[in-house]
């Protein structure tokens, strides 16, 4: 994973060498160095990205900011690009759950399905929603949340497929279930991770973001696929196919996401606090 990291020194000679000593100690390859005077004062900036494991970032950190003529590490920009990349994430899910909404009319006209089979099919998430919040809030401590939110995303994904290749009922059931499964995940961990990647740990702006991002999914997936449903080819595929591509740039961004060490001792992952 590259690690990008600006860190404000001393401008004094062999600050370079001891940093990039560091950076080589601690495993890292460096791939790219930027270096500049910083404002009007005796400070040197520099923006340093590096390719290494994420078990010991939080560690390298520590141990720059330990160093004499260090006075700042920032890392507060990929942070940033995290928080808002979950939050991404949520809604893209949420949205995806939302899209089948105005089409079920025109599934069962289609297969000729009972009203009692729609309702069903329109409820089933919310049976797997539950117990997955409960299960996925313990678990993804010991998993890393990274870890659980990409496997969250990904289940949205197979829920859009399965809806636009669905040739019968059994196949939107299966869409449904791994829709329920990826909305249970996202509601599970997204505002806790939320909280640990704002710069301040605020509770408040990252129960109001991840708010936010919900209700958009929620009000934006029926409007396209109502949308589209009318007046698009393809009324039963087109709109899951732009869910999937948005969806996709979401999964994509988790790859450079930050996320602090995670247990390396998963004996507690099979236990389930009642």
């Amino acid at each position: 994973m590259i690690h990008t990291i600006s860190i404000l020194v001393q401008n004094h000679p062999g600050v370079l060498a001891q940093l990039s000593d560091l950076f080589v100690h601690r495993g890292y390859n460096i791939e790219k160095i930027k270096a500049g005077k910083y404002k009007k004062t005796n400070l040197t900036q520099i923006n340093m990205a590096a390719t290494g494991s994420e078990d010991s970032f939080d560690l390298l950190i520590d141990q720059l900011g330990a160093l004499s003529q260090v006075v700042k590490v920032d890392i507060a920009k990929q942070r940033r690009y995290s928080f808002w990349l979950v939050a991404f994430c949520l809604c893209m899910t949420l949205l995806g759950t939302n899209l089948p909404a105005p089409l079920y009319s025109l599934y069962k006209e289609k297969w000729n399905f009972t009203s009692g089979t729609m309702t069903f099919i329109y409820a089933l998430y919310a049976l797997i929603v539950i117990p997955t919040i409960i299960t996925v809030a313990q678990l993804s401590e010991q998993w890393g949340r990274k870890k659980v939110l990409f496997t969250g995303v990904t289940l949205s994904i197979f829920g859009s497929i399965g809806f636009a290749v669905s040739d019968g009922v059994n196949g939107l059931i299966l869409a449904r279930i791994f829709q329920g499964l990826s909305v249970g995940i996202l509601n599970g961990i997204a505002v806790s991770y939320m909280t640990e990647l704002h710069p301040f740990q605020d509770k408040m702006k990252s129960a109001f973001v991840a708010a936010i991002a919900g209700t958009l999914g929620n009000a934006l997936g029926p409007l396209i696929s109502g949308f589209l449903g009318k007046y698009a080819p393809y009324p039963l595929q087109f709109s899951y196919l732009i869910h999937i591509l948005l969806a996709a740039t979401g999964i994509l961004g988790l790859k450079f996401m930050l996320e602090k060490n995670v247990p390396t001792n998963r004996a507690a992952s099979l236990r389930l606090p009642r």
